[in-house]
């Protein structure tokens, strides 16, 4: 049994179209202002600005903020107490920002320590409304937490 031949079809010549001609571009005009504006920067003098000295936080400073950020929106409600609530109200804030202050103090803040301490705070209101008293609540511990963040940033 022998195989049958096959003959190979003849190479036909596909014509291969030619290249166009690559023309040079122009260098782009935004390169251009780029470089103008680089040139002004390399002969602009520095600026000097004078060395600000570091400012820290004192601790009477602190306290005096935090016991301004706790008394705020709560002047209209203290001024409605009545006298003996008034000196209790007083103290246990006083206390509060002393727990608050120890709180910020540590290297690790516990937010819901502070937002704890300023409900409890807030709880010797009679007759507060619970959703006003947990708003005024998160404003006041958000309020702390960005003291403390500035208090540390200025310490390093």
């Amino acid at each position: 049994m022998e195989f049958p031949k096959f003959e190979k079809p003849p190479k036909q010549e596909v014509p291969v179209p030619v290249a166009e001609p690559i023309l040079e571009r122009a260098p782009e005009k935004k390169w251009g202002k780029f470089k103008e504006t680089e040139k002004a920067v390399e002969t602009a003098a520095p600026v000097k600005t004078p060395a600000t000295p570091r400012v820290t936080l004192t601790e009477e400073e602190i306290t005096k903020e935090i016991e301004n950020i706790l008394s705020e929106n709560l002047e209209e409600i203290y001024q409605g107490l009545p006298q003996n609530l008034k000196e209790q109200f007083k103290r246990k804030g006083d206390e509060t920002v002393i727990e608050i202050k120890k709180v910020i103090s540590k290297t690790k803040v516990i937010v819901n320590k502070i937002l704890d301490l300023i409900k409890k705070w807030l709880k010797m209101i009679s007759g507060i409304n619970h959703f006003f008293l947990e708003q005024e609540a998160k404003r006041k511990t958000a309020r702390v937490l960005a003291l403390a963040e500035r208090a540390k940033k200025k310490k390093l």
